[in-house]
Parts: C-alpha cells; structure tokens; sequence
C-alpha cells in the first residue's frame, strides 16, 4: 500500500531526510501556510528570513486568530509577525489571504 505525505509532519520530516527530497517537498509544505495567533513569538523574525527556502511557493496565507489568547498582546504580535512574513514572501506569489 503506497504511503501518501498527508500532514505537514510527513511533509517536514521528508524534508529532513535530504537536500534532494528537501527540494521536491517544500513547495507541498509551505503551499497553504496557516499562522495560528498561539504560535506567533518572538522567533518569528530569525525563521522568516529573505531566503527560506519556502516562502517562495506560499500560496495561500491563513490566519487563525484564537478567542482564548490575550487579546491585545497577541494581536499587536501577530499583526507584527505577518507584517514580517509578508514582506518576505516574493512578490506575485501570494494568491489568497484570509
């Protein structure tokens, strides 16, 4: 029975397997990123760099904002970290944002 890479833990683990399989996974990985407001700290910065290597295939950008976070703190982070990760995603390359 064939296995399929149907999570993005599939996906990032495959990627870790080698630079060859590295390169044909990442645009399936980053495809549909979804930043979660839980999930936006202060590393965001040092991982959205102008060359990761996925945020050039960064179809569709999900935001999820969560009703139980702390909503001042978390919305002026979040707002700040997609601030950031939308100046590093090349241009003409987004498609939705929702």
């Amino acid at each position: 029975m064939p296995q399929q890479l149907t999570t993005n833990s599939d996906k990032k683990s495959v990627c870790l397997v080698c630079k060859e399989l590295q390169g044909l996974v990442t645009p399936l990985l980053y495809r549909h990123m979804v930043v979660a407001s839980r999930f936006v700290h202060d590393r965001y910065e040092e991982v959205f760099t102008a060359s990761h290597s996925g945020l050039a295939h960064v179809k569709t950008l999900h935001v999820i904002k969560l009703e139980s976070d702390d909503i001042l703190r978390t919305w002026e982070e979040l707002k700040t970290a997609l601030t950031h990760i939308l100046r590093k995603i090349p241009e003409n390359t987004l498609k939705r944002l929702d």
